[in-house]
């Protein structure tokens, strides 16, 4: 335990009275404090308000506690003044607590680092051991299929969520694996989000002047019931982003602050701790289309970032299609993105068009999007292997349930169906009536 003697620049006119034996104390009971909350509450740093409320828990008990114990509080006004000053006390010897500790911030707004890069051996080879990994690519059924055994980066939140959120986790993971159709959302945030991480990787890549890899379900080394599945990795050696994770978020209709969500934050812990990576850009976009061409080359000039997105209909028919993958492969629905710059004109643009038709033979071109960049937000999240450390007990307990009720039965952990009425006479059309076990 660090001990912090911060000295703020104003003491409230009652520490007059104390002594240099009972400041000293007073800094010592705060340590403690700080040190017991800690040790309690570890687990619970992912939520964005971590940092505020162990200040406000810290600063009541000294206050009310302390402080009175040694009677130097005589009236409203006083206590008002202790408490301001106690509470800055307090967040200093956080701070010196967390250094000294290496007990990263939640997330840092600042992305450059003045250490620069990390060992560049070690990043290398780590990077190098990923590639190597048994990895399906991502949103493919192999994908799919090897998540469906492991509690993943971007579900693991529930372990620590409400008992509701728990149960679905363990329901979701004991029922039997469901095929369906991979490749066929085409609507709402979700499907906004995949279409667009391809354009957030490229505004990130050309604004940082970086290459990411992309990886696919890697398995934690140690614990093998835990997987991840990064947006992509700084694989530019010479850049000082090198061996950076990155993840991403493409806003579809909320706000973007720059505080990763709970469920964000623990995603990308999971992320760097199955791959060994220490630091992951957080990185928020939010992207907007226009209506059409016309309505681009009248804006275009307004945004740095700026482009078109390319959807491809394969020109082969379902029935037409053999059952062998490659052809399959060849054969579904695809996107190509292209970068434009304010010197494209409708000639340029067309030319791009044929370049994108003749190097997609088995397919023809749908639709064509203009989007351009809105907001951009990118934060530093590092890895806290103490948060780690104090969590996995917890996913253990839950993959264990996991283990024993694809077993001995899950059932009794579906939701229960909530029946209500309805009013027929204002509705058209055909009502249906479900049965108990409909989905």
């Amino acid at each position: 335990m660090i001990m912090c003697y911060f000295y703020i620049t104003h003491y409230p006119t009652m520490f007059n009275n104390l002594s240099d034996t009972e400041i000293a104390d007073l800094h010592d009971t705060i340590n403690d404090l700080i040190d017991n909350y800690i040790e309690d509450n570890m687990i619970y740093i992912f939520n964005p308000d971590f940092k505020d409320e162990m200040i406000k828990s810290i600063t009541e008990l000294v206050v009310n506690d302390y402080l009175y114990s040694i009677e130097i509080i005589v009236s409203d006004e006083d206590n008002e003044e202790i408490y301001s000053s106690i509470e800055e006390l307090t967040e200093e010897c956080i701070d010196n607590y967390c250094i000294y500790n290496k007990i990263p911030k939640r997330s840092n707004s600042i992305t450059f680092e003045e250490d620069g890069l990390e060992n560049k051996e070690y990043l290398s080879k780590t990077i190098d051991y990923l590639k190597n990994q048994e990895q399906p690519q991502q949103k493919t059924r192999e994908w799919y299929l090897f998540r469906y055994n492991l509690i993943t980066a971007s579900n693991l939140w529930k372990v620590f969520g409400t008992d509701s959120q728990v149960n679905s986790l363990i329901y979701e993971k004991c029922k039997p694996f469901q095929e369906y159709n991979y490749e066929s959302m085409q609507s709402g945030p979700l499907f906004w989000g995949i279409k667009y991480e391809p354009v957030t990787i490229m505004i990130y890549e050309q604004m940082f002047n970086t290459k990411i890899a992309d990886f696919g379900c890697i398995k934690h080394p140690i614990y093998s019931f835990i997987g991840a599945s990064p947006d992509g990795i700084n694989v530019e050696t010479s850049n000082m982003r090198y061996g950076r994770m990155l993840e991403i978020k493409n806003i579809f209709n909320r706000e973007i602050t720059g505080i990763p969500k709970k469920e964000y934050w623990i995603q990308m812990q999971l992320q760097m701790e199955v791959c060994r990576l220490n630091k992951c850009d957080f990185v928020e976009t939010r992207i907007k289309e226009f209506t059409d061409q016309e309505e681009f080359m009248e804006n275009k000039d307004k945004y740095e970032y700026k482009g078109m997105v390319v959807e491809l209909l394969p020109k082969f028919k379902p029935c037409d299609m053999s059952n062998n993958n490659e052809v399959l492969a060849m054969n579904k629905n695809k996107f190509v993105y292209e970068l434009l710059s304010n010197e494209d004109d409708e000639e340029s643009i067309d030319s791009i068009n044929q370049r994108i038709k003749t190097d997609n033979e088995n397919h023809y071109i749908y639709e064509i999007k203009y989007w351009y960049l809105d907001e951009f937000s990118c934060v530093l999240v590092h890895r806290n292997t103490l948060w780690f450390e104090k969590s996995v007990p917890e996913i253990e307990k839950i993959w264990s349930t996991i283990e024993k009720e694809r077993v001995g039965g899950y059932e009794h952990r579906a939701s229960k169906k909530r029946t209500s009425s309805v009013d027929n006479t204002q509705r058209n059309g055909c009502l249906l009536e479900m049965s108990d076990d409909s989905t």
